[in-house]
């Protein structure tokens, strides 16, 4: 299977500001080659803090990594993507639909655009909904193909959640920067 993309939201991203939750994301993996010969190797586990807002009753979602990026919704959420799976990858798309809690593809939300990322160019960035704190990432180097297909994992990061200790005196990398 290849990576079915939304060539009708092909465009270019606009300028906004996010103000929404803070996600710690990291590549869980990446996947090169043809299908008939997948490479997968584990993605850079490096995390780093971004921040995801959904606007206008969830038609968009604002993705803010550094330089804010706006993503549509699709309108059948997964039922339209799909993307090879292998041995050694984290996440399928059946896996997707069981963490969201849905029964089948069509009811993940999930949101796309086409955007040019740092140090890469012209990618396909999808996110989905992955459940009630998190969200799922493809990022594909060739929608068409394989090419080079990323993924990544967004959690919720919430310091008042977490639970205080009295031998804890510092915050992970990345949080001090919110709020208490």
């Amino acid at each position: 299977m290849s990576l079915a993309l939304l060539s009708v939201m092909a465009g270019t991203v606009l300028p906004a500001a996010a103000d929404g939750y803070a996600y710690r994301v990291a590549n869980t993996v990446v996947v090169s080659g043809s299908e008939g010969n997948l490479k997968v190797v584990p993605g850079e586990l490096d995390q780093r803090i971004v921040h995801i807002e959904r606007r206008e009753n969830g038609e968009e979602l604002l993705l803010d990594i550094g330089t804010t990026l706006k993503l549509w919704r699709i309108p059948d959420g997964l039922a339209r993507i799909t993307w090879p799976y292998s041995k050694g990858m984290s996440l399928s798309r059946e896996d997707a639909i069981a963490l969201a809690g849905r029964e089948n593809a069509a009811d993940v939300l999930a949101w796309g655009a086409d955007v040019s990322w740092p140090e890469i160019g012209p990618v396909m960035l999808i996110l989905f909904e992955a459940g009630p704190e998190s969200y799922g990432g493809l990022l594909s180097s060739a929608p068409a193909g394989i090419g080079v297909l990323r993924q990544m994992m967004f959690q919720t990061v919430d310091p008042r959640a977490r639970p205080r200790s009295s031998h804890a005196r510092q915050a992970p990398l990345g949080v001090e920067t919110l709020p208490d």
